[in-house]
């Protein structure tokens, strides 16, 4: 019984990773244009399809799971199919990058339906746990009384009441062991993502933060958890990030933006930063996580490249500079198209 709840609960949290996963590398996509890191999820669409029939098979035998199961697959086929879309009209140029990152995002209210669903099923699968826990051990102690009160019999009964015990303790440790190898697995896709992930809690302190952020700042994994962004920035730098953090946690939405970094080491870096909440079993923002694509390369290119093209057309940068245009982004495959999209603020460092 313990070993059947602990299966549900990491094929849950399985389906929850690949989906925030294939999400990070959606984005990512959009920034870098990197069809490498697209290739594993090339199938996901029928990864997810068979997962998802695995979790029904794994609650067949309680109708309340099943029917939260069966409100769970449209979600989950509606955010892969978003991300996917996005990703096929990146590839035919269809639709630029900052588009294709709106679109992933507007997916969030699909995500919050997700997590609707899937932690009001891990709470039942902890409950009949435990309800099943309390049936058994109480089983077992009438069992070991009327062992006692058997007189001749009494220390064979008592044997063999230990034996179910043991037998209970393994299993319980099994379950234990297998589920501290999903939390490894978890952390494996972590440490080899392609960005920096970031969970805090409300008062922004680093609960969790992978191999990725840890190297780029320069400290191990274990040295950065209970620090702030204060102890590890420049204090104006901090304040901003602190800012956008507190900004995630009031207005409970995702958020998207460019950060400008100086690491410890004084290297100015660029990242497209997403932030968005983690709730609570009541909904409530109980953390904050955040994840980071470095596009310092990519835009030093898309500045040299712009320049190029502003020279061939006799423009200076003061005179590209002073047009009413806010913001322009040159996209990884708009190249070769007159309308070029770059941030102007990159021109003036």
């Amino acid at each position: 019984m313990v070993e059947h709840t602990q299966e549900v609960e990491a094929k849950i949290t399985n389906i929850l990773a690949q989906i925030t996963q294939y999400e990070a590398v959606g984005r990512s996509f959009a920034v870098t244009g990197n069809e490498a890191a697209l290739a594993p999820y090339e199938n996901m669409k029928d990864e997810m399809d068979q997962q998802m029939a695995d979790l029904r098979s794994l609650v067949s035998d309680n109708p309340e799971q099943i029917k939260r199961c069966d409100e769970l697959k449209p979600l989950v086929e509606r955010k892969i199919s978003i991300i996917s879309d996005a990703v096929k009209r990146m590839r035919s140029k269809s639709l630029t990058a900052m588009d294709a990152i709106r679109a992933v995002d507007q997916s969030l209210q699909t995500v919050n339906g997700i997590i609707e669903i899937t932690d009001p099923m891990i709470q039942a699968e902890n409950a009949l746990l435990t309800k099943r826990r309390l049936e058994s051990e109480n089983k077992t102690n009438l069992s070991i009384f009327a062992a006692l009160c058997t007189g001749s019999l009494g220390i064979l009964s008592l044997a063999l009441a230990g034996i179910v015990i043991l037998r209970q303790l393994n299993a319980r440790a099994a379950a234990e062991a297998k589920t501290a190898r999903v939390r490894e697995d978890l952390e494996a896709i972590l440490d080899n993502a392609p960005m920096s992930v970031v969970l805090k809690d409300t008062d922004g302190r680093y609960l969790l933060v992978n191999r990725s952020y840890a190297e780029t700042m320069g400290m191990s994994k274990h040295e950065l958890l209970g620090r702030t962004v204060m102890d590890l920035f420049p204090e104006n730098e901090a304040r901003e990030v602190h800012a956008r953090d507190m900004q995630v946690a009031s207005e409970n939405r995702l958020i998207a933006a460019e950060q400008h970094t100086t690491l410890r080491n004084g290297v100015r870096k660029v990242y497209l930063s997403m932030r968005f909440p983690v709730h609570d079993e009541n909904g409530n923002v109980s953390q904050l996580c955040s994840i980071g694509v470095d596009i310092t390369e990519r835009q030093q290119i898309n500045k040299c490249r712009l320049c190029n093209i502003l020279r061939e057309k006799g423009i200076s940068i003061q005179q590209a500079q002073s047009r009413s245009v806010n913001h322009i982004y040159m996209a990884p495959h708009d190249f070769s198209k007159s309308a070029f999209i770059v941030y102007f603020d990159v021109l003036s460092e």
